[in-house]
Order: C-alpha cells, then structure tokens, then sequence
C-alpha cells in the first residue's frame, strides 16, 4: 500500500507538472497552482534522507525529460557534431539536478520542522530562477511560463518580474500541501486553503483592475510578421548565390508577395534568414528591395560580417541601424564571433522616430535584455528566433512563452517571429493578440500600441524584490514564527 500510494502520487505529480508547463498536446496553465502538492506531500513522508533526495531527483529528470524531449530519430543530422549530442546530454542529466536540490534539502535538514523546510523550498527556488538569469552557463527556465495566456495573472512582474509569479506559484503549491500534511490539526485545512485560494485570486484582481487603469499611447506602428517554415539544414547549408540560398529567397518572395502593402508597415522577418546579408549582391539586394517595397522598411535576421545580426533596412535595402547578438548559447554557440562590447541598444526605423528594441533568440531568456534595451529608448520589443533546429515539440512554444512576460515587465507591446512558430504579437500588458501556429507557413499584420512609461521592474530590476524576500525571511527566523 505504501508504494502504491507513493506511485499514485509520483505519476499524478508528473502529469500535472507536464500540463502546467506550455506544451504542444494538452496545456492547462492553472493547474501549475497545485503540480507540485503530490511531490510535496509524497517527499514529507520519507523517513530516509536517501529516498526524499532520490525520489525530488527522479520526479525533476522524468519531468523535465517529458517536457524538453527531442527526437533523436527526427533530424538525426543535429547530432552528428559531437558537442551538440553531448552538451545535449549533459543538459538533461544535470539541469534537473538544480531544482530536485532546492526541493529536497529543506526536507532532509529539517525532518520535522515542517514550516521551516516548506518556508525554504520557496526561498530556494526564487534564488535559483535568478541565478539561472545571471550565471554564464544559466538557462533560465520559469514555473511562472505556465501562466504566459494569462494576463491578468501576470501583471505583477513590472514590479517583482517574472519571479515573483513563480514565488507565488510555489508558496500556493506549499499551502495546498500543507493541507494534507497536517490534517490532524483542526481548522488548519481551512485555513491553508483560504491562503492558498487567495494568492491567484488576488493577483488577478490586482492585475485586472491594473490593466483597466493603464492606458497606452495613441501613437503605433504596423508590423508585418513573416513566418516563412524554412528546413534549419537549407537555411545552415544555404551560402551565397548557392542553390538553397535563391530558393530560400525565391520562396520568400512568393510568400510577401501576397501580403497586403501599406507605406506605415515595417515587415519582420526572422532569425538568420538571411544567409549570408552582402548589400553588394545585386540579386540578393534587388530581392530585399522588391520585399520592402511600398513599405516603411524591413527588420530582418541575417549573418552579417559573420555574425548573428538584427538589420533595419529602408525600402532600399539600405541598412539604417543594426544590432548583433551578445548572449550565447552555452556550447552550442562557443564558436560564434561576438560584438568587442556587448550593447542592448535599440534599433532606429526607417521614416519614424519609434524605435524597436531587438533581441536576438535566446536573448529572450534572459530579463536583463530586454529591461536594457527599454531603458536605453525602446518603445517596444522585437525578438526574432530560428528554432527549427529544435523540432516540432515543446522547445519553441516554452521559448515564446517568455514573451509575453518580457511586455508586462517593461510595459512595451512586443513580438516574437520564429522561422516555423509559434510566433505572437502581444500588447504592453501581455495579452496575446496575433498568433502564427508552430509548424505552419504564414504571416500577421499587426499595430503595436506605443507606450513610454517605465516600470519599477525596469528603473530597478529584481534587486528590490529579493532583498524584500530576504528581510522578510530574516524577520521570520529570527522572531521564531517558522519554529512554530
């Protein structure tokens, strides 16, 4: 009976985990408000120290395996570096290691001081999603994504950023699991989910009544996203005046050309489309031309002088600003030139005063891009992703979930194109309002909303946040509450 209960509780556990996070089979955001209750409660009735650290390391390496699972029978060619397969290996065996520390420790050290250990797995878990932001070979990845289609749940991240939502998320799931952990104590489940239930309540009353307040400009500037599904082997292998390369332009073109012209549209097109950009190539630069005809201009993503570049192009393929890449990949992207000064700056357009803050695929990631590029003049923000290495699985849909907390975080309407999707266009507040599905061929036209206002997440980043969680943790122990 003991085992069974502890299988029931592991599986039920890792399926609502797996339907919490953005996934392309079944998506079910709120139930990230209680995914990890089953663990919770399953590792508070270990006895061993052994069985609490294997079990939190077990749920986390099949949790996120299922979550961030790519075929290897599907595009064998991305492994035939040996990096590649075995940066990817190492991945999956040690990220999950991170998260089944932060849970499992506080239970091990303090057997029966429940308020403390679960008061410790949510100041674990907010310290590790920062440094996950800040560390160089960090690869941040958020509870709060499961709430990305939300945004009126979301709002709260201009002040604490994407942190603390998933603080939220975490102190609910320790409520809820309070519940049955100390079911012997009268009143106790009442009270646990009275708190519990209050959390996602509050913070949708306070981010719908934020939103029905706010107000954006009445200035905006039209987008054109292009998501042109382009094979990532023919648009790697696709060298100047080669074959793949006027293929992959010619079928660009086909596709624009259908596409309404307005002279106020800028048209977006993404990552690495272009390879290589040489303005010297008359059939490359008489295609762009043809692209940005009518038009404001085009914000593309090429190699230029060898490096991974956004471009601003007027309707004559002349280049009026551009921006390269500054956070790499770890491993992956070792090799890849980068800029002597790494500069989050944004990008002029031609004909208007507005400018686009870009960020450059895993760029997106990480909070500091983008609060960087705001600050220094962005009225929004643009990413542009070339994701088709990664397969039609779960990888893209939890690399676009960011955007939309990157908008609220700095309250600028923004976009993410991906070559093959999903791509989105969202409002200042996070609100999805286009959306080109994973895997399709297509395009959006979009107005985005200007707004100048900046956030107390972007004047001053997480910093204030964390030092208000640590004082408050630093009261609780000291005053004895937690021992309580």
């Amino acid at each position: 009976m003991y085992l069974y209960k502890n299988a029931v509780l592991f599986l039920l556990g890792l399926l609502l985990f797996y339907m919490a996070m953005p996934n392309i089979y079944l998506h079910i955001g709120w139930l990230a408000w209680g995914a990890f209750v089953p663990l919770l409660v399953m590792l508070d009735k270990q006895v061993s120290a052994k069985k609490i650290v294997f079990l939190s390391w077990l749920f986390f390496q099949c949790g996120f395996l299922a979550l961030l699972w790519i075929n290897p029978l599907t595009f064998a060619e991305r492994f035939t570096a040996p990096a590649m397969a075995i940066g990817l290996g190492v991945f999956f065996l040690v990220f999950p290691i991170f998260f089944s520390v932060v849970v499992s420790l506080p239970f091990v050290f303090f057997t029966h001081q429940r308020h403390i250990r679960m008061s410790l797995v949510l100041l674990f878990w907010i310290i590790l999603e920062y440094v996950l932001t800040v560390v160089p070979f960090g690869f941040p990845l958020s509870l709060a994504l499961s709430q990305y289609h939300y945004p009126f749940i979301i709002q709260i991240v201009e002040y604490t950023g994407i942190f603390g939502l998933s603080a939220a998320i975490v102190l609910t799931n320790l409520l809820f699991a309070a519940i049955f952990v100390e079911n012997k104590r009268k009143n106790v489940g009442f009270f646990y989910s009275f708190l519990g239930i209050s959390i996602p309540l509050c913070l949708i009353l306070y981010g719908s009544v934020s939103v029905l307040l706010k107000k954006s400009g009445s200035d905006f500037l039209t987008v054109v996203l292009a998501q042109p599904n382009i094979h990532w082997q023919a648009a790697y292998e696709a060298h100047e005046n080669s074959f793949l390369s006027k293929r992959i332009i010619s079928d660009l073109m086909e596709m624009i050309t259908f596409i309404p012209r307005d002279a106020d549209q800028l048209l977006v097109l993404p990552e690495l489309v272009l390879l290589p950009f040489n303005p010297e190539n008359a059939f490359l630069r008489a295609s762009v031309m043809a692209m940005g005809n009518g038009r404001r201009g085009i914000f593309i993503g090429a190699n230029y002088q060898d490096r991974n570049t956004v471009l601003s192009l007027n309707d004559s393929a002349d280049i009026v600003d551009m921006y390269q890449k500054n956070t790499f990949v770890p491993v992956f992207e070792s090799k890849e030139n980068r800029p002597a000064k790494s500069e989050y700056n944004p990008l002029a357009i031609s004909n208007t005063v507005m400018k686009v803050g870009p960020l450059i695929c895993y760029e997106t990631l990480f909070p500091e891009a983008s609060r960087a590029v705001t600050r220094n003049g962005a009225d929004f923000l643009g990413a542009l992703s070339f994701n088709s290495w990664l397969g039609n699985n779960n990888w893209p849909l939890l690399h676009m979930a960011f955007m939309p907390f990157r908008a609220v975080e700095n309250q600028r309407a923004s976009f993410f194109l991906n070559n093959t999707g999903p791509s989105i266009v969202t409002t200042p507040y996070g609100a999805i309002e286009h959306l080109i599905p994973l895997g399709k061929r297509g395009y959006v036209i979009a107005k985005l909303r200007i707004n100048k206002r900046l956030t107390w997440y972007t004047q001053k980043g997480p910093l204030p946040f964390l030092i208000v969680v640590l004082v408050v943790y630093v009261g609780l122990f000291s005053s004895g509450v937690l021992k309580k």
